[in-house]
């Protein structure tokens, strides 16, 4: 009976995604390329709108029809205050417009929601980390690969920027995948694919620094300590890390002509948005109550670079309230899980990866608006972080989790998947094959 079990909870773990799950997969994957290509100025940038228009309307789809049924209050709150942030275009002076460019925002944002509510079981976070990491790693070898081809075509004014993108649009862009990668390096089950994610945030990490953009470095670190938390138990391989990266940096600054080294030194605490965020402080005072609803310039929107700022002038104290609210119980409900896993002694990587993207992008929006215009990967992926921490706190999520992960605890005792004895040979063995406890262990 006790193998029974055993093997039961072995096809669980074996059990694979889902073709629902695949197809949001490989729509991130593809909206992950196709967002900052088109926000660029190449031959493929109207294409590739085109293309991100089509993937969140179809993610979006997908969570209203299933998503919003495993919805919490995470999701729900981030929802309420996306949906009245995008009806603030109604209420500004060119609500047509507006209301496209603001939706947007709400498409991106029920995309990256869906994408956590497709998750049925910590196994499948892994898996889809998995297979986002290759996606990272092609687009990241296509970029060094074009610089290092073209290295004077792919830099302005010493910074790195290619194919029509801007150094901000880039390091905004590589700031959520260098937290998404640091993860997978250090929580993959597997050695290679560890050695994988070192490599792929190593290098995204190089191409954020080259693009001079303060904020997303400082976000960048904020993501990735939180990430490495609960493995700071081993400083060695961190400090190797970090070395290794440092003098992978100062090689390839030399090598290819980065003129950037006064931005992160002499420039460091130097303010270049007070003009911007003047003009937005009186923008915010001509109504404070709901805001302004869309600023724009012309048919676009206008960046106010702060996230904060940009909520406060086109939603006013309105939107602020909702925004505080999301933050707040995003807070609670993240204390919450955090105190059941040290109960139950279950591992922390996917709360950490949750907490990672969202603080990362959260920072970075103290200097750029990025994540509330349009459809850009910072939004997606805060949406995801977010959503993440409602599918932690759903009971059958935990109970999933709890069947996979029995361990060794740091006290010696020994934690069973409940209704599994492993007193009997064939149980330990199928448990063992299922990485939950090491196949050393002392019984």
């Amino acid at each position: 009976m006790n193998s029974a079990i055993a093997a039961t909870t072995l096809r669980n773990e074996r059990k694979g995604l889902s073709a629902g799950q695949w197809l949001l997969i490989l729509m991130t994957g593809i909206f992950f390329v196709a967002s900052p290509l088109s926000m660029g100025t190449s031959g493929f940038a109207n294409q590739a709108k085109y293309i991100r228009v089509a993937l969140t309307l179809v993610m979006a789809s997908y969570m209203l029809v299933i998503g919003l049924s495993r919805a919490r209050r995470c999701t729900f709150w981030l929802l309420s205050f996306a949906v009245f942030y995008g009806a603030g275009a109604l209420w500004s002076d060119s609500p047509v417009w507006g209301v496209l460019n603001k939706g947007l925002f709400v498409l991106t944002t029920a995309s990256g929601l869906a994408l956590a509510m497709a998750m049925r079981r910590q196994a499948d976070l892994n898996k889809i980390m998995s297979i986002l990491l290759i996606f990272l790693e092609l687009t990241t070898l296509a970029l060094l690969i074009s610089v290092v081809l073209n290295p004077d075509a792919a830099l302005v004014i010493g910074r790195l920027s290619v194919h029509g993108m801007n150094a901000n649009t880039i390091g905004q862009t590589a700031l959520p995948a260098v937290v998404l990668a640091a993860w997978v390096s250090m929580n993959s089950t597997t050695r290679a694919q560890r050695y994988r994610g070192i490599i792929t945030s190593t290098a995204l990490s190089l191409i954020l620094l080259s693009t001079g953009s303060r904020g997303a470095a400082a976000a960048a670190l904020a993501g990735i300590l939180i990430v490495m938390a609960p493995h700071l138990k081993r400083p060695l391989r961190v400090a190797a890390g970090v070395t290794v990266a440092a003098v992978a940096y100062i090689v390839v600054s030399e090598l290819v002509g980065l003129q950037i080294s006064e931005r992160y030194y002499e420039d460091l605490f130097k303010n270049t948005r007070s003009g911007i965020w003047n003009y937005a402080m009186r923008q915010f005072e001509s109504s404070p109550a709901i805001g302004v609803g869309w600023v724009h310039h012309g048919n676009s929107s206008g960046n106010l670079h702060s996230v904060y700022l940009q909520v406060a002038v086109e939603s006013g104290v309105v939107g602020l309230v909702l925004l505080g609210l999301v933050l707040c119980v995003v807070a609670a409900t993240s204390q919450k899980i955090y105190s059941k896993l040290k109960k139950t002694h279950l591992e922390l990587s996917a709360l950490t990866l949750s907490l990672g993207l969202v603080a990362s992008v959260l920072v970075h929006g103290v200097g750029e608006a990025g994540a509330i215009l349009g459809s850009t990967v910072n939004c997606f992926m805060l949406a995801f972080g977010i959503g993440l921490l409602d599918r932690l706190s759903a009971p059958h999520f935990t109970q999933a989790r709890r069947q996979q992960r029995g361990r060794l605890t740091g006290i010696g005792r020994v934690v069973n998947p409940p209704g599994v004895d492993i007193s009997s040979t064939a149980a330990r063995q199928s448990v063992c094959r299922l990485n939950l406890l090491p196949t050393s262990a002392t019984w």
